[in-house]
């Protein structure tokens, strides 16, 4: 059951800033939590947000909203990453507003067709950027994805989004690398058909994957799909989990770039044979 908020609620508690809604959309953004999204107004200032709102127990210390909020703090003065306006609790449920944002990448390519290869290589910039800034502090997105990545309106410029899942870069990994048995447990962190060959070996994902998961979203974004996306379709979950995992064992980076720019390719293997430890080289 979800708290629902009626249009023209007003919403002030706390420290908290008073909003009133406008409207609410399921699908601007979707968290595994089933959050709603509202459009809303803040008053005194008339500035349009998304105003996020969860159903959470009191009884919960730390909520994934939360978390996500103190992580957009911590990250905040890069440009592809979102504002954070105020974070509150109330009885039943948690809100946090936020920088109002458009279209996702993978709304665009599901709506218009694949991308231009000159548009692709301009994102890349902004996306590669974007995780420089946040590996140097220290954090791991673990989930990056063109449903994450959103467009401001009336241009390219980008907002990486969903740090509900972002956590610091392991300190330390052993010799084992930590490995969780995924054949077992019949799972992947993150989003199947983006993450990396370490999410499905069930290894600690460090500053690479979310390179290799990037590579991954490059493609889609110029192709329109993926050689493992019909895997990801029909079957029980862990079928689906194992086809995908054999497809990627078994398509190098120049597999899966045929016919585009190579370095798209070398992204794949750079990241793929990155030691645990080692930040990237963004800038090759």
């Amino acid at each position: 059951m979800k708290v629902a908020l009626k249009k023209g609620a007003t919403l002030g508690f706390g420290s908290f800033v008073r909003y009133s809604t406008i409207s609410h959309s399921s699908k601007t953004y979707v968290y595994w939590l089933q959050s709603t999204v509202y459009r809303a107004t803040e008053q005194g200032t008339g500035r349009v947000v998304a105003l996020k709102q969860s159903r959470v127990s009191l009884r919960v210390r730390r909520t994934l909203l939360q978390h996500e909020a103190r992580v957009l703090r911590l990250l905040s003065g890069h440009p592809a990453i979102p504002q954070v306006f105020a974070y509150g609790r109330m009885k039943h449920f948690e809100i946090f507003s936020m920088e109002l944002l458009g279209r996702t990448l993978r709304d665009i390519v599901d709506e218009q067709g694949p991308l231009s290869i000159t548009t692709g290589l301009d994102l890349a910039g902004q996306l590669l950027s974007a995780l420089e800034y946040i590996h140097g502090r220290g954090l791991v997105h673990r989930d990056i994805k063109p449903e994450n990545i959103v467009i401001i309106p009336g241009s390219w410029n980008i907002r990486l989004i969903d740090f509900g899942f972002a956590y610091p870069a392991p300190t330390e990994i052993p010799a084992a690398q930590n490995k969780t048995n995924a054949a077992e447990f019949k799972t992947v962190f993150g989003t199947l058909p983006y993450a990396s060959m370490n999410a499905h070996e069930g290894l600690r994902l460090t500053y690479r994957d979310d390179l290799e998961s990037l590579a991954y979203t490059f493609l889609f974004l110029l192709r329109g799909n993926l050689p493992w996306s019909d895997y990801t379709v029909n079957g029980t979950v862990y079928a689906q989990i194992r086809q995908v995992r054999e497809q990627k064992r078994r398509r190098t980076g120049s597999d899966l770039a045929v016919g585009l720019p190579i370095e798209f390719g070398e992204l794949v293997e750079y990241a793929r044979f990155l030691p645990a430890h080692e930040m990237p080289n963004y800038q090759e």
